[in-house]
């Protein structure tokens, strides 16, 4: 996949095939297992341009293990797994796979792991992408949770990834400056 990348996180065991029968309201499936293409992006509530969006791939699956760090920062271990990737990295990918995780953490009342540490782009010019000193890696994570903080809902850091809630996502997708992790 060449796209972004997120999970949501389920309290719940669910299974795979309630997931599909859920995304056959708005997908098609692709030729590939787990893939989708969008076709009717208002069955979840999603904006029009979406269609253009790459294809999607959907799985569902049981957590690796049980991580105690992860637990403690939201307050569960979860049961349940959805993995979702984009199969492009343009605007319109990442902005599918955020509506897609919010419908799916709404459908199934779970958290949205980003799969690392959610950065508004653009860079900050002083900060040099690669090979950053202990002292720049200390200023951009400040400068983060300083920024995601004004955003409403529960967003948690654990082990360099954010964590966010439903409320946290919503208002992430209107941001300025939004885009998954890739």
């Amino acid at each position: 996949m060449g796209g972004p990348v997120a999970m949501v996180l389920l309290r719940e065991p669910i299974d795979a095939e309630k997931v599909r029968s859920l995304m056959t309201q708005a997908f098609l499936p692709a030729p590939w297992e787990d893939d989708w293409i969008l076709c009717d992006p208002s069955a979840f509530g999603m904006p029009e341009d979406l269609v253009d969006a790459s294809y999607t791939a959907v799985v569902v699956r049981p957590p690796h293990r049980a991580d105690p760090r992860l637990a403690t920062a939201i307050g569960f271990t979860p049961a349940a797994k959805i993995t979702l990737s984009m199969g492009a990295n343009r605007p319109v990918d990442h902005r599918l796979i955020g509506h897609l995780c919010l419908v799916l953490a709404l459908e199934y009342d779970g958290l949205i792991d980003f799969c690392g540490s959610l950065v508004p782009i653009p860079w900050p010019d002083d900060i040099p992408f690669v090979k950053r000193t202990r002292e720049q890696e200390a200023e951009l994570a400040r400068r983060i949770a300083h920024g995601m903080r004004k955003l409403p809902g529960r967003l948690y850091l654990v082990d360099r990834c954010h964590i966010g809630d439903v409320e946290f996502l919503e208002a992430w997708l209107r941001h300025p400056r939004f885009r998954m992790i890739k």
